[in-house]
């Protein structure tokens, strides 16, 4: 809200100005904020100098052009900047072992296990092969014992 203010603005950026998002602004454009000029020419919406001061004191002052009072939410970033842009997390080489599907669905019940002691735990587990298993009922043998190797009982 410290910004300097431009000759004129658009209504978004107006709306970014005092914190809102677009569409809130338009709801609250002529009770609590002022509507904007027309450009003669292009009939575009603008706000010059004067009106920005006023929509700014509005929202300082929680009070609109028509004196009621309008409670704001607290922005989720500080007024008049964007958010910044969230990266997304990378995704994890994939793994060229056989049990890779077994060990992204140990890493996502929590369980970090590297191929080797997958397969260890696998060999160990079910002598005879997982082929004719469920997935489901290998996942949680093979979790529990590395849980148990874990805790070194």
């Amino acid at each position: 809200m410290n910004q300097p203010q431009k000759v004129a603005v658009s209504i978004s950026e107006m709306a970014r100005m005092v914190g809102l998002s677009r569409q809130r602004f338009h709801q609250l454009k002529g009770t609590t904020f002022p509507e904007p000029k027309r450009d003669p020419e292009t009939n575009r919406p603008y706000y010059d100098e004067e009106l920005q001061q006023v929509c700014l004191d509005v929202r300082r002052r929680n009070c609109g052009i028509d004196g009621k009072p309008v409670l704001f939410y607290t922005a989720r970033h500080p007024l008049g900047q964007q958010p910044k842009a969230v990266r997304k997390p990378k995704a994890q080489p994939k793994q060229s072992s056989e049990y890779a599907d077994l060990i992204a669905a140990l890493d996502g019940l929590g369980l970090s296990a590297t191929a080797s002691q997958v397969e260890a735990a696998v060999k160990q587990v079910f002598p005879d092969g997982i082929q004719k298993l469920h997935s489901g009922e290998v996942i949680r043998a093979v979790f529990l014992h590395l849980k148990r190797q874990e805790q070194g009982t």
